[in-house]
């Protein structure tokens, strides 16, 4: 099972100093603006700094204030400035991007969280006992390794696990295959299973995390040549986030790697009685 992840938003020292904010609070309800601009990336924490309309209310800004508990009138204004001075972008009104929230992301594990904890209340009793003992420090270090090898063998579990399944080790001896794309799509899997947030967006539709991982957890060799193969082939230029864009690839790709490979068959074919009709004439 992934374990717990926490997430916080870092805001820089100068981001109610900044001219696109000071803007945005002079205007007439400017201070409930920058609370709904806030919200949003509170919102976005999870999804890597994305927002999505689902189609539930009539157009995006009605949706975002019923899922930030705003007014629908006010989450309109902050989001026509917020796109006009570059704080949220859109290529097709359905993903939304805050292109700053990647740099203010901050997470950790629950085990980190703990290791962080307990570095805390151990710090505060050093400095109201100073004079404690060298088998007290001992303990304390020994707590903290014992934390951070226990994240790690978390992680490298997962690893361990995904490399197994999908063939890893068979796949970088494929020469059709560039390494970096492998490493690519690996670490999205990965990052897919470990993962604690309730939900994951795949093409529009927002799915169960647990549904995506049980899905994830199925997957094998053909499916990652499958999505090694649609990543060399031309991108749609629709596409913003290639991540999203792949777990959505190894989300679809055993219902899909049949279709594209036939396809691609009789693609080449074609081309092959062309190349022969043009040589004969």
């Amino acid at each position: 099972m992934a374990e717990k992840r926490y997430f916080w938003l870092k805001l820089y020292e100068d981001f109610f100093t900044s001219k696109r904010i000071k803007k945005l609070r002079s205007i007439a309800g400017g201070d409930t603006y920058t609370i709904i601009y806030l919200k949003m990336q509170l919102k976005a924490l999870k999804t890597d700094g994305y927002l999505y309309f689902d189609g539930v209310m009539s157009d995006f800004a009605e949706e975002l204030a019923l899922d930030i508990d705003e007014k629908p009138d006010d989450v309109k204004v902050a989001i026509n400035y917020l796109m006009s001075v570059g704080l949220l972008e859109t290529n097709d009104g359905e993903q939304y991007k805050l292109p700053f929230l990647d740099r203010c992301i901050g997470s950790e594990t629950a085990s980190a969280q703990r290791l962080r904890d307990y570095r805390a209340r151990k710090k505060d009793t050093k400095a109201l006992h100073c004079n404690a003992s060298v088998t007290e420090v001992k303990q304390v270090g020994n707590a903290e390794k014992e934390i951070d090898i226990e994240i790690d063998i978390e992680m490298k579990k997962v690893k361990e696990i995904v490399a197994s399944q999908i063939g890893l080790s068979d796949l970088y001896k494929c020469t059709d295959i560039r390494p970096e794309r492998i490493n690519t799509v690996y670490e999205v899997i990965c990052k897919v299973l470990r993962s604690n947030a309730d939900t994951l967006k795949i093409n529009s539709e927002i799915l169960p995390m647990s549904k995506v991982q049980e899905v994830y957890r199925k997957l094998d060799y053909e499916d990652i040549e499958y999505v090694c193969a649609v990543l060399g082939d031309p991108k749609p230029k629709a596409i913003v986030n290639i991540e999203s864009y792949i777990r959505t690839l190894l989300y679809n790709a055993k219902s899909m790697r049949d279709e594209y490979w036939s396809q691609k068959v009789n693609h080449d074919l074609t081309v092959d009685r062309f190349n022969n009709l043009r040589e004969q004439g």
